[in-house]
């Protein structure tokens, strides 16, 4: 088994692991993080509807409901989006941790690879939460755009997914592709004890993956 086999069964035991933990974590999380979410749209919803002001909350039978008011017309609305939209938005935070915590890097790396993956999350959240209600609210009172309404968010919702695994690919792929350098790790060998931890910081002794190489 070479290197890079062992950094790939070593993630995928600690991804399993990780993603359990976060799966059984995911409800008690969500309701806080939504609540954070919302706080930082809706002032980009005033700044993109300055004729409108847009409040977000949850609803046990809705999911989210956006009440909108109309000061210009003196007209209140609302509509609602359903939660089966919305677990496809807020399921890659239950990935985003699991796959950046299981990253076979030293501790320290991954616990700083995990709090920059979970503000790029953050950020992709916001902006398809964004996305999605801007859409509604403007779409939503004419009959004839509500197909339109439904494509725009069939596009964001697996989107957050993609975004999830092309946040973590940008940040981590160094980690799984090292500069090759046999010559340079030679020189390391009486520097680095075989039961030391890889300074390529895999989370492996020295014995098991770059010395098994020299």
């Amino acid at each position: 088994m070479n290197i890079n086999q062992r950094k790939i069964l070593f993630f995928g035991i600690q991804f399993c692991l990780f993603f359990l933990v976060c799966l059984l974590l995911y409800p008690k999380i969500l309701p806080g993080y939504q609540e954070i979410v919302f706080y930082m749209v809706e002032p980009l919803l005033q700044y993109l509807t300055p004729n409108k002001y847009i409040h977000i909350v949850t609803d046990a039978k809705v999911g989210w409901r956006i009440d909108v008011f109309e000061p210009e017309i003196g007209k209140k609305w609302f509509f609602g989006i359903d939660n089966q939209q919305l677990s496809m938005i807020y399921m890659n935070l239950v990935l985003v941790p699991a796959i950046f915590l299981a990253t076979p890097v030293g501790i320290k790396k991954r616990l700083h690879l995990f709090c920059r993956g979970v503000s790029l999350l953050l950020i992709v959240h916001v902006l398809s939460v964004t996305a999605f209600v801007y859409v509604w609210s403007t779409f939503y009172p004419i009959p004839e755009k509500h197909q339109l309404c439904q494509h725009i968010i069939a596009l964001f919702s697996p989107g957050g997914q993609v975004f999830a695994v092309v946040i973590w690919c940008s940040l981590t792929w160094k980690h799984w592709f090292p500069k090759s350098g046999i010559s340079i790790h030679a020189k390391e060998v009486n520097k680095i004890g075989r039961n030391a931890l890889c300074s390529c910081d895999s989370g492996l002794k020295y014995k098991r993956c770059c010395g098994s190489t020299v």
